[in-house]
């Protein structure tokens, strides 16, 4: 998985996120991916913090050089 954005959209947080080359947006608490099985928990700056079963990750946006 690869966060590719964070975003506000009428002031809820998202994050844009692709997996195995499908791209997701998903909001704040929404479950997403193969099998709804990865939640974006928060979104603060560039790093998103997800839920795939019982694991808690954070993933950040890396700038390309």
């Amino acid at each position: 998985m690869v966060l590719l954005d964070t975003f506000r959209v009428s002031g809820t947080d998202r994050a844009q996120v692709e997996i195995d080359g499908v791209v997701y947006n998903v909001s704040v608490g929404e479950r997403f991916g193969p099998g709804n099985r990865f939640e974006l928990r928060s979104v603060s700056g560039n790093c998103g913090t997800f839920v795939f079963g019982d694991q808690s990750f954070t993933l950040c946006i890396t700038p390309r050089k």
